[in-house]
């Protein structure tokens, strides 16, 4: 079968989660002898089996795409990988939480769609194959348009049960044709652990994400430097170039804090022998859907400490705690408990290892579209 996923102009440029997500998809289908493309520059051929277009919350290629697959008459063979954010959530860090100059002009407006378009604004300045569609969308109503496209495609790809639930919400409609495909983990060796090293790892606290106040890197390292000061906590990934004073700001309040390291990005074959070092793996982002690291870390024998803000709950349930990005402060309560309590690593490996991989998630997707097409 010949699958095209279409996807943001910046996918290569500015990899995320869903870059990396489908690059997963197209690895493992292409293993199964299918015939994968993706497309990042609003060029759709029209020879494909099945079109997957990527991201609901990047309004400006998702209306461009579907409009094109329309006039095309190829809409039956349309899907949405969803990949939605709660607005709600979204709304409350854009106004209240979100730093720089940016951040100034987003708190003017009042509701996420007119943010977007400003964006828009942004993105059609560095893309030049944007600046038309960046324009023309300004007269768009994207709450209507989002919903006459969810209508209209074959179907809805999901990544976690709850995220229908947010969808539902946030655009006032009941999805009818939908398959959740969870995400997976690229786990390419079999780890034996010996649960005895539990306390020769030296991390107390790991903080894996990019450094920006989505994922509320500066809040969380001011916690762990007052009197939570006798935790030994390393943070890893790279900062966002779009919030420098931001960024600078973490790395002075690291450098007064010996108990903190900071040791930049790092390969993802790397992190593996990082998560084993640690006992606890933090994540307080303001919003996410489903959160990769929460899923390697727990495979590779953290305890896992998930943002309520996401969907984590719909992949490892009690297995995690969960905290309010709000609410730090519980962390007091949470981490001396985890901290004595020694995880069952291998346990938790097989249990990643089974459930959640690249190559089920790559199969569950082909399954989505022979049941949906």
């Amino acid at each position: 079968m010949k699958i095209c996923f279409l996807t943001r102009v910046d996918a290569f440029d500015k990899n995320g989660g869903d870059t990396y997500q489908i690059e997963m998809y197209k690895k493992y289908l292409e293993q199964d002898l299918h015939t994968i493309t993706i497309i990042s520059d609003l060029h759709i051929p029209l020879n494909q089996d099945c079109y997957i277009i990527v991201n609901l919350d990047r309004q400006i290629e998702l209306i461009y795409y579907y409009d094109q697959l329309y006039l095309n008459g190829l809409l039956s063979k349309t899907l949405l990988l969803t990949i939605h954010h709660d607005f709600e959530q979204i709304d409350f860090y854009e106004k209240k939480i979100r730093a720089g100059r940016i951040g100034m002009v987003l708190r003017m407006f009042d509701n996420h769609y007119k943010r977007e378009k400003l964006k828009n604004i942004y993105r059609g300045l560095k893309y030049k194959s944007l600046r038309y569609q960046a324009v023309r969308q300004l007269f768009i109503n994207y709450e209507k348009k989002l919903k006459i496209i969810i209508e209209n495609v074959a179907g809805v790809i999901l990544i976690a049960p709850d995220e229908q639930i947010t969808i539902e919400k946030d655009l006032n409609i009941k999805l009818k044709k939908n398959y959740t495909v969870y995400n997976g983990v690229n786990i390419v060796n079999k780890v034996d652990f010996d649960d005895e090293d539990w306390q020769s790892r030296d991390i107390d606290v790991l903080i894996t994400g990019r450094i920006e106040p989505r994922k509320n890197s500066l809040a969380i390292a001011h916690f762990f430097s007052n009197k939570n000061n006798n935790y030994k906590v390393t943070f890893v990934g790279n900062e966002n170039p779009n919030a420098h004073k931001y960024c600078d700001d973490f790395k002075k309040l690291v450098d007064k804090n010996n108990n903190i390291e900071y040791i930049g990005g790092v390969p993802s074959e790397q992190m593996p022998a990082i998560y084993a070092r640690a006992k606890i793996n933090l994540s307080a982002s303001w919003f996410e859907v489903a959160s990769l690291v929460d899923l390697e870390s727990y495979a590779y024998g953290c305890h896992v400490i998930s943002s309520r803000n996401g969907n984590t709950h719909n992949y490892l349930g009690d297995r995690a705690c969960y905290l309010h990005p709000k609410k730090l402060a519980d962390l007091s309560e949470i981490i001396p408990i985890l901290l004595k309590t020694p995880t069952e690593s291998q346990e938790q490996y097989e249990f990643i290892s089974v459930n959640f991989n690249w190559k089920k998630s790559a199969e569950n997707v082909f399954k989505a579209i022979t049941v949906m097409l």
